[in-house]
């Protein structure tokens, strides 16, 4: 990858993970979706830093090498997390992307830094959702969370077999270093028993605020 190198930003209750492509000053702060982690961003910011450009992506509270960070959760202790990053890297304006619930973080680091943000890339994320006719708001959760929520509780002989559990998925049809690497990431624990860094508790609590919170409906 690409001038790639990872550092940590101090944050309420411990240390935020960030990834950086490129040389100098950042000027993309890139956010992951709800499951993912800065890894998801790879490919097109190594294509952005072999142009020229750095790129900083970070692990959400709760996700990768952020995975043990406590909450409180939620889109606004998020964009909090994030302008955190702002301030550590010297980023004073930023253009931010955001891919799915990372869509929804970026809105509402928006509406509370709007002297640091520049533009805003929306990736399949960013308008309120709204609760389903006849669901209340915990049972949409469920709804919405369910599958994540399986692969969360699941468990792994070794890398491998989880690779191979991605390598089924219809998303990916064609296998690359950079998908390998991303799974790979995920991991933690010791085998046969390993799993996702992700902490369900943040994926619940984040799923509840983007239907109730008040940070993404005010932006």
């Amino acid at each position: 990858m690409s001038g790639y190198r990872r550092t940590t930003v101090a944050v309420p209750g411990g240390d935020l993970t960030v990834g950086i492509w490129g040389e100098g000053t950042p000027s993309v702060l890139a956010v992951h979706g709800i499951t993912g982690s800065h890894l998801a961003w790879g490919p097109a910011a190594g294509r952005f830093a072999a142009a020229g450009g750095a790129l900083a992506a970070v692990d959400l509270r709760g996700r990768g090498r952020s995975g043990a960070l406590p909450g409180p959760y939620g889109m606004a202790a998020h964009a909090r997390d994030c302008a955190a990053v702002l301030d550590a890297l010297g980023m004073d304006r930023a253009v931010v992307a955001g891919h799915s619930m990372g869509g929804f973080v970026s809105l509402v680091l928006g509406d509370l830094y709007p002297d640091r943000v520049e533009r805003i890339v929306l990736v399949d994320g960013g308008p309120p959702l709204p609760v389903a006719p006849g669901r209340t708001p915990a049972e949409q959760v469920a709804d919405t969370i369910g599958p994540a929520a399986a692969r969360l509780r699941m468990r792994f002989a070794d890398l491998e077999a989880n690779r191979d559990f991605w390598r089924a998925h219809p998303a990916f049809t064609v296998w690359t270093p950079a998908i390998e690497a991303y799974v790979d990431y995920d991991m933690t624990g010791e085998e046969p028993e390993l799993r996702s860094r992700v902490s369900l508790d943040a994926v619940t609590e984040d799923s509840t605020d983007l239907l109730t919170g008040d940070a993404l409906a005010g932006a």
